[in-house]
């Protein structure tokens, strides 16, 4: 079952995820590079950076803070994860 939020590459769906038990590895560098020049071909990307109490992908990006994160959306301080997109 597909949704509209779903990437394909060659008709496929694509989901990677990158993690570490350490900070300062560059996670955070490689996917907004990595995010960025697949969206530079064309390809739809959704990035999430699943620090709770970290996340500083908008930094990397050059972006606003968002003003809700994932840690409110866990928490219940938020409603649907859908509305805390930033485009």
């Amino acid at each position: 079952m597909g949704s509209d939020n779903e990437a394909y590459v060659n008709n496929q769906q694509v989901s990677w995820a990158f993690a570490s038990g350490k900070g300062g590895v560059g996670k955070t560098f490689l996917v907004a590079g990595l995010g960025v020049i697949l969206a530079q071909k064309g390809y739809d990307v959704i990035i999430l950076d699943g620090d709770l109490g970290g996340a500083n992908l908008h930094t990397a990006l050059g972006v606003d803070p968002p003003e809700k994160t994932l840690s409110d959306f866990t928490s219940g301080k938020t409603g649907r994860l859908v509305k805390q997109v930033v485009d």
